[in-house]
């Protein structure tokens, strides 16, 4: 019985998700790319994805026998049948800066936003390296992807949703590949050629300076 047995997490449903009226009041996810190298340095790639669901978001009714709509709530890519995906991905830093006469969300929100997660992302993997070494297990000479989603309340406080070991890039659509590539190319120049010491050449490398590192810390494995 016990091999059958599964860890699950609660978490708080955000019922003031931030919208936007130019993305008909649809709720939203932001997902982040991490690189984490080593033993262990974890890195957030700046340039993030905005992911809708289908249709304008309500609150969920307090009536237990009101069925939920899934098309409102959630906004995962690969649940969302029939729903271009120019319509419901987006790149995170073309969303609104502002929403008109609205006193609660600072215009800085979008930089807030990744600051708090930044902090976020080291503060998890810190721990999940320190105390979950059977799940999260570092090594000195490799690195590991992930995606990060986050929700974003009305206020412009971000939630963590999850963490996938194995994340999707083709949710990212044609007209987004360009994030998905800058982020792989990012990653091989921080990541291998860190291991083979090679340097970078002269010049300024875009997507490799979008590569923010949030953690630097020495695990002692190697």
């Amino acid at each position: 019985m016990t091999s059958q047995l599964r860890h699950f997490v609660a978490q708080r449903y955000v019922e003031r998700p931030l919208l936007f009226e130019e993305y008909q009041g649809r709720k939203f996810h932001v997902r982040s790319y991490v690189l984490a190298v080593g033993a262990l340095k974890v890195y957030v790639y700046r340039d993030m994805l905005a992911l809708f669901a289908p249709l304008g978001y309500s609150p969920p009714a307090g009536d237990k026998d009101t069925i939920i709509d899934p098309q409102i709530h959630l906004t995962n890519s690969c649940l969302q049948s029939g729903t271009p995906m120019e319509d419901s991905v987006h790149r995170f830093w073309d969303l609104p800066s502002a929403i008109k006469n609205d006193l609660d969300l600072a215009v800085t929100w979008k930089e807030d936003a990744f600051t708090q997660i930044g902090k976020a992302t080291s503060t998890l993997f810190e721990a999940a390296a320190r105390e979950q070494m059977i799940h999260f297990q570092t090594l000195p000479n490799a690195f590991e992807v992930y995606g990060v989603d986050w929700m974003v309340d009305k206020t412009g406080n971000v939630w963590l949703l999850e963490v996938n070991a194995f994340p999707d890039f083709r949710q990212s659509g044609e007209n987004l590949q360009g994030l998905v590539e800058g982020f792989w190319q990012a990653a091989l120049t921080v990541a291998v050629k860190g291991f083979f010491r090679i340097n970078r050449e002269g010049g300024r490398h875009h997507a490799v300076d979008d590569m923010v590192k949030v953690l630097d810390i020495d695990l002692g494995r190697g």
